[in-house]
């Protein structure tokens, strides 16, 4: 389905002229992002890499790392290195003063943190995680991660609470059209739960050697 289409269908829906294309796209990639947060979606699986330098612990992680570093992997340590929950944990089970092969990670908000910093020469590091969505225009598609069975009645349904949560004045606390296309939209979600298989998520397990997941 794409976007024109769902925008067109939901003035259908509300008869509503008066929010132009451009409210309605950036409402629907919030939905999008939204999405993204509530569930593991394997579409947005993807990998990229990082140097992780010798003179310094941390590197950022890339530009579109949204959620989950569920694996990281070297040349020394092709099965995976150690992943630690946090920071703190990371400090916790390494020596700060040591050198030598990346061993551990830990990613706190966007930035990777790796022990022992290399010794010699710069490492890289391999990174699998969950991407964040591209944003969507106008003219473009629905994400192809979203199963085409689901693209209308979850982004049209979220589109069109979106519209009457702006528009319902709530006389006696009653906004009848947010709520009945607010449950829509949550009967969406659960369609698209049950449809995705468990997806790779982090498994984090503080060992003395990387260990595979």
């Amino acid at each position: 389905m794409n976007v024109d289409g769902v925008i067109t269908e939901t003035r259908t829906i509300t008869r509503d002229e008066s929010y132009d294309d451009a409210w309605m796209v950036e409402r629907l990639n919030s939905g999008i992002q939204e999405i993204a947060a509530l569930f593991v979606i394997p579409g947005l699986s993807t990998s990229d890499t990082v140097s992780a330098l010798t003179t310094i612990n941390n590197v950022a992680m890339p530009s579109d790392f949204h959620r989950d570093l569920y694996l990281a992997t070297t040349e020394t340590y092709p099965n995976g290195l150690i992943l630690s929950p946090n920071l703190k944990d990371l400090i916790a089970q390494t020596d700060q003063e040591e050198t030598g092969d990346v061993r551990q990670v830990a990613v706190e908000f966007q930035t990777l943190y790796y022990a022992p910093v290399p010794s010699e020469a710069a490492e890289t590091i391999t990174l699998y995680y969950y991407k964040t969505p591209t944003a969507i225009t106008l003219v473009s598609d629905l994400p192809a991660w979203i199963p085409v069975h689901l693209q209308r009645v979850l982004m049209v349904n979220y589109l069109a609470k979106e519209i009457f949560s702006q528009i319902e004045e709530g006389i006696d606390g009653q906004t009848p059209r947010t709520a009945m296309f607010s449950s829509l939209y949550a009967q969406a979600l659960m369609l698209l739960e049950r449809f995705y298989p468990h997806a790779s998520k982090p498994k984090y397990q503080i060992t003395s050697t990387p260990v595979w997941f």
